[in-house]
C-alpha cells in the first residue's frame, strides 16, 4: 500500500493535469483583481523537470505560468498541496518565489515575473492553524516589516569626496583605499601618500596592527605603475619613516605568497604535463605492439590517434 500522503498527492496532481479543471478552481479561489489581469487561455503547466531545485524536490508542488496585462507580463502560480501545517511555510514560499524568478531569468528574460504562491490545505486542525505571513516568523514582526525587504542601501564609496571620507573617522580606513583603487598608477600612489600622512597624524592605525599590514598589502597589490615594489615602499616610508618595518613586512608577505602560488602552479603544470606525456608514451607502446602484429598504418592511426609521421619513428 502507498504511504498515507502519497495517494493524496497522486489525486491532487491528477486534478492539476487537467487545464479546465484548474481554471475553474482558480476562478473560484483567486482574488478577483488578479483574475482580471490573467489570460487563462495561456495557462500552462511548467514541466517539473525544468523547475529549479527547491521546487523540483517537492513532488506535491505544481507550477503554472500564464500571461497577464494583455500578454505584456508573466505570472507564475506555485500551487502546493499539504495535508499538514508547517510553521515555516511562509519562508519556504519566499524561497520558491526567488527560485522561480531566477528560473525565469535563465530562460533569457530580462525582467522579473510576478509570482503568486498558493497553498491547498486539507489537514487537521482546521482552519489552517499557523500564520501565512512571513513577518510572524520574526521575534518582532512589526520591526521586521519596517526594515526588511525594502530597497537595499547603497554605500557608494566611489562618489565620496576627500572631505566626506576625512569626516568618517575610522571608516576612512576602508573607504579611501577602495575609492582610489580604480586609479592604479602614479595618481593612486600620490593619493596613498596624502592619505597616509593624514592617517599617521591621527594615529588611527596604531590600534589595528593586523589591519595595518592588510592595508599595506592592499596598497602594494593595487599599485600598477612603473615603480618596483621596493621603490614604492621607499616612497611610502618617506611619508611615514616609522612605518618602514611594517611596510617591508607587508612586502615580504606578498613575495612569499607569490612564491608559494608560483610553486603550486608549477607543480600543477608539471603534473598535467607528466600525465600528458604518460598518455602519449602509452600510445607509442600500443602502436609498437600493433606494428609487430602487422596491422596497417591506417588502422593504427585510427585506433591510437597518432599521426603517420609519429609512427614512422617507431619502425
Amino acid at each position: 500500500m502507498a504511504k498515507k500522503s502519497q495517494h493524496h498527492d497522486l489525486f491532487y496532481k491528477s486534478f492539476m493535469q487537467e487545464k479546465q479543471l484548474v481554471i475553474d478552481f482558480l476562478k473560484i479561489h483567486l482574488p478577483k483583481e488578479i483574475q482580471r489581469l490573467m489570460d487563462f487561455s495561456t495557462l500552462t503547466l511548467v514541466n517539473h523537470e525544468l523547475l529549479p531545485a527547491p521546487l523540483k524536490k517537492l513532488q506535491s508542488d505544481v507550477v503554472f505560468q500564464c500571461k497577464i496585462n494583455q500578454g505584456e507580463d508573466d505570472l507564475y502560480l506555485i500551487i502546493e498541496h499539504q495535508s499538514a501545517s508547517h510553521r515555516l511555510m511562509p519562508l519556504r514560499m519566499h524561497e520558491y518565489i526567488t527560485a522561480l524568478m531566477r528560473y525565469h531569468l535563465k530562460q533569457g528574460n530580462r525582467k522579473l515575473p510576478l509570482v503568486l504562491p498558493v497553498l491547498v490545505y486539507h489537514g487537521h486542525p482546521s482552519p489552517y492553524p499557523v500564520s501565512s505571513e512571513l513577518w510572524d516568523l520574526f521575534n518582532q514582526p512589526q520591526l521586521a516589516e519596517q526594515i526588511m525587504f525594502k530597497a537595499h542601501q547603497v554605500i557608494d564609496i566611489s562618489a565620496m569626496t576627500d572631505e566626506e571620507i576625512a569626516s568618517h573617522g575610522a571608516a576612512a580606513l576602508l573607504e579611501w583605499p577602495l575609492r582610489d583603487a580604480k586609479n592604479r598608477g602614479e595618481h593612486f600612489l600620490d593619493k596613498v601618500k596624502s592619505q597616509l600622512h593624514q592617517l599617521f597624524a591621527s594615529d588611527r592605525l596604531d590600534n589595528f596592527p593586523d589591519f595595518k599590514l592588510a592595508l599595506y598589502r592592499y596598497i602594494l597589490l593595487t599599485y600598477r605603475g612603473s615603480k618596483s615594489l621596493d621603490e614604492v615602499i621607499d616612497e611610502l616610508t618617506q611619508v611615514a619613516p616609522e612605518e618602514k618595518e611594517a611596510m617591508l613586512t607587508a612586502g615580504q608577505q606578498l613575495e612569499q605568497r607569490g612564491m608559494q602560488a608560483g610553486m603550486q602552479q608549477g607543480m600543477q603544470q608539471g603534473m598535467q604535463q607528466g600525465m600528458q606525456q604518460g598518455v602519449q608514451q602509452e600510445k607509442y607502446e600500443i602502436a609498437k605492439r600493433m606494428l609487430k602484429k602487422g596491422m596497417s598504418l591506417e588502422d593504427i592511426v585510427q585506433i591510437t590517434g597518432l599521426a603517420k609521421k609519429e609512427l614512422s619513428h617507431l619502425h
